[in-house]
């Protein structure tokens, strides 16, 4: 495949399937590809828990190469979104749900909207969450709050299902370090430019079944959690942008996720998984901002793993 034509106007046409990594460019330069598994979110104070309130302050380390633009420069990080989602499941899942019984509790929704601007003191980010008391907790956990800038809001759906007998011992969460080990392989298969619906296969691995983690979706690990649904989205939204511009990764400046939610109809797919996702390129509107054009975009992401995401973002040409 190294040798099919730079161009994604041909590709659209021609070239299909084509692989992420050709659409996109090197995992090793992206963070949705590669990059957020190096991210280290460290507890500097809690979690803690007064009543319905859960609180706790983390330092979000980045690597020097967490991400670089087309031409290799560093970029500056700043709290995204997988940052958000996974301090808000630790949070919980330390202080926020029984004591050995966070196994059996599944994501069936999370949501997040950033601030009006990045958030970029990443040696202090504050986690403020509130939990629903009008909601059965026999039954699920729905929480509001924010994490930095970003406002979050999350649904946890319980199951008859625990986790291991060694759980108690084994310190390590699948949402602190377990979703590390899983690996995507992405393949754009189909795209309609009318409709602007671009169609992929992924086949998911990773996952060591003789590892014991504890926490939230543990009881079916290894399965695709919420992060691999968000970074292998993510990645799809900036794809299908592309191929209905008719550019490569070079032509687009930088993409911002103003918001995203993610809802899921049953509880996580085993590993390894083979799944297949559309992706429809909802809304691309030039918006007026001083001399470049800013877009605002609005894509939705269906899976037949039962996930789907909905997002907003914006970018300038």
């Amino acid at each position: 495949m190294g040798s099919k034509a730079s161009s994604l106007r041909n590709a659209i046409s021609h070239e299909l399937p084509l692989s992420l990594v050709e659409v996109l460019g090197p995992e090793a330069r992206r963070y949705f590809a590669s990059g957020y598994r190096d991210v280290r979110h460290r507890v500097s104070e809690g979690p803690s828990r007064q009543g319905d309130e859960i609180h706790a302050v983390y330092a979000v380390e980045y690597p020097d190469d967490w991400s670089r633009e087309v031409d290799d420069a560093p970029r500056t990080p700043h709290l995204s979104t997988i940052d958000a989602a996974l301090m808000t499941l630790q949070g919980i899942e330390a202080v926020g749900l029984p004591l050995g019984g966070a196994a059996g509790f599944w994501v069936r929704s999370l949501a997040m909207h950033a601030g009006s601007v990045a958030w970029e003191d990443l040696s202090s980010v504050p986690v403020a969450l509130r939990t629903d008391p009008q909601v059965d907790a026999s039954e699920r956990r729905a929480l509001k709050g924010n994490v930095g800038n970003i406002k979050v809001e999350c649904v946890l759906e319980a199951s008859d299902r625990s986790g291991l007998a060694a759980e108690a011992a084994e310190r390590s969460t699948v949402y602190r370090d377990g979703y590390r080990e899983a690996r995507t392989s992405s393949l754009v298969t189909a795209y309609d430019p009318t409709a602007r619906v671009m169609r992929s296969a992924h086949r998911t691995t990773g996952g060591a079944a003789n590892r014991v983690y504890r926490g939230i979706e543990s009881a079916w690990y290894p399965g695709l959690t919420v992060v691999d649904s968000l970074v292998t989205m993510g990645q799809l939204a900036q794809a299908v942008i592309l191929l209905s511009r008719g550019i490569d990764r070079a032509g687009l400046g930088t993409l911002w996720m103003r918001s995203i939610r993610f809802t899921a109809e049953r509880p996580p797919a085993s590993q390894p998984l083979d799944w297949r996702i559309e992706t429809e390129l909802i809304r691309d509107q030039v918006v007026a901002r001083a001399a470049s054009g800013f877009h605002d975009v609005r894509v939705s992401c269906k899976a037949t793993t039962g996930a789907r995401v909905e997002a907003r973002l914006a970018y300038t040409e």
